[in-house]
């Protein structure tokens, strides 16, 4: 059996990282299983699904208002409240800018610097 590492590779976007998965799986011929994509948050919990209103005090915290996060229990909000898209102090222009998209890559160790190769030439780093 051939022995296999991981790579974690992010991307700014899903697209950048879908396209760098087509290539990996035609070019290195791996399997779909073995590049999975996810989306990383610094914010647990659920997104609010309500309209909250700031006057009627119907909501968690600033935290909640600013993220759009339901915070899973209350130690959290201290957290979120402490974030920098929370004090506006971000150089994004008002949003969170980042490479928030996760791609898990498991190739052969044979293959692990053509995935990386892969991976730069989308726009993604490991």
């Amino acid at each position: 059996m051939a022995k296999t590492q991981a790579i974690l590779a992010y991307f700014n976007s899903e697209d950048l990282a879908e396209k760098a998965k087509q290539e990996l799986v035609q070019q290195l011929d791996l399997k779909d299983e073995e590049c999975q994509i996810d989306r990383v948050s610094a914010q647990p919990g659920e997104a609010t699904e309500q309209v909250l209103n700031p006057i009627t005090a119907n909501f968690g915290g600033h935290e909640t208002l600013i993220e759009n996060v339901a915070p899973s229990n209350d130690s959290v909000g201290p957290l979120l409240g402490s974030d920098p898209a929370v004090s506006g102090m971000t150089d994004g222009d008002g949003m969170i800018t980042g490479l928030d998209v996760l791609m898990t890559i498991v190739c052969p160790t044979d293959k692990v610097q053509q995935a990386l190769q892969v991976v730069e030439r989308n726009k993604g780093q490991h």
